[in-house]
C-alpha cells in the first residue's frame, strides 16, 4: 500500500489577531490557508467581528491548504463595563458613549508605574453589570512627579554626590573637561540642569574640571 506524501509548499502563518473576520480570512485566502472553525466569545477589550485568537500561532510554518482555528470577539456581554484601564481619556468617551454610559469625575494622580495620561482606575468595575445613563468617574494618570534638580555648580565631587542624594536623585556619569575658571575637582556642568524637574532616582551626570 503507498505511503501517503503530503504536497504543497511551505507558508508562513501571518498575524490574524486585531483584524476584523473578514480581512483575515481574505488574508489566509492570498496565502493558500483556510478557516476550519470560527470561536466567538465576549469580550470587553476589542468590538464584535475583531480576530483574539488563531491556531496555529503567527510566524508558524504550515503546508498550503492548511486549515485554522480563530477565535473571535462577539463584543461585551449584555449590559457589562468595558475595561478603560490604560487608554486615554478620548477611547474612553468613545467606549463609554458606545455603552450608553457618562463620563463622571476626572482625577489626577501621579504614578510610578503607568503612563502619563493613561487610565488608572475607574469607579465601575470591568465586567460589572451597567445601566444606561450610568457615571463613571476616571483616575488619569500624571506620570511620575518631579521634583527641583539642584544646582550642583562650583561644588565639589563629594558635595554634589551629597546634595544629589539629599535631594533624592542619584550619581550619574563622571566626565572631566579642563578648564580655566574653576580649579580641578569642582564641577562646571550637569545633566539634568539644576532648577530644571525631574522624577525621584534620575541620574545626574556631572562634568568635572581637571
Amino acid at each position: 500500500m503507498p505511503y501517503l506524501i503530503h504536497s504543497g509548499k511551505e507558508v508562513t502563518v501571518p498575524s490574524l489577531i486585531g483584524k476584523d473576520i473578514q480581512k483575515g480570512s481574505a488574508l489566509l485566502s492570498e496565502l493558500g490557508l483556510q478557516i476550519q472553525e470560527v470561536k466567538e466569545v465576549f469580550s470587553g477589550q476589542a468590538p464584535a467581528g475583531i480576530i483574539l485568537n488563531q491556531n496555529p500561532l503567527p510566524n508558524s510554518v504550515v503546508r498550503e491548504g492548511r486549515r485554522l482555528y480563530i477565535t473571535v470577539s462577539k463584543g461585551m456581554e449584555g449590559d457589562a463595563m468595558p475595561n478603560l484601564v490604560g487608554k486615554s481619556l478620548r477611547e474612553a468617551r468613545i467606549l463609554l458613549m458606545q455603552q450608553g454610559l457618562e463620563l463622571g469625575v476626572v482625577h489626577y494622580e501621579f504614578s510610578e508605574l503607568v503612563q502619563q495620561d493613561r487610565i488608572m482606575a475607574q469607579s465601575v468595575q470591568y465586567g460589572a453589570k451597567i445601566s444606561s445613563g450610568e457615571q463613571v468617574s476616571l483616575t488619569i494618570s500624571k506620570g511620575q512627579e518631579a521634583y527641583p534638580v539642584p544646582s550642583l555648580i562650583g561644588k565639589t565631587i563629594a558635595e554634589a554626590e551629597e546634595t544629589i542624594v539629599a535631594a533624592g536623585f542619584v550619581l550619574g556619569g563622571k566626565a572631566r573637561e579642563h578648564n580655566e575658571t574653576y580649579l580641578s575637582g569642582i564641577v562646571i556642568a550637569q545633566d539634568p540642569a539644576g532648577g530644571t524637574m525631574s522624577p525621584k532616582e534620575t541620574p545626574i551626570n556631572l562634568t568635572v574640571s581637571e
